[in-house]
């Protein structure tokens, strides 16, 4: 939250991606979400993409 708060203060996004040592694409994600959904968009936990799965054969 600090992180998005400074980038919105206007502080650059790679600075503060640097300094926190991720990637800035990651913090582009973080500020996503906040916009889209406030807090609650930074507390959702990742699921898989939805789409087509291998599925295993089980004894034939």
């Amino acid at each position: 939250m600090s992180a998005i708060k400074r980038v919105e203060r206007g502080e650059g996004v790679l600075p503060v991606a640097r300094e926190l040592g991720i990637a800035q694409k990651v913090l582009h994600e973080w500020i996503k979400a906040w916009k889209a959904d406030g807090a609650e968009g930074l507390n959702r936990k990742r699921s898989r993409k939805p789409g087509p799965r291998k599925l295993e054969r089980v004894g034939s």
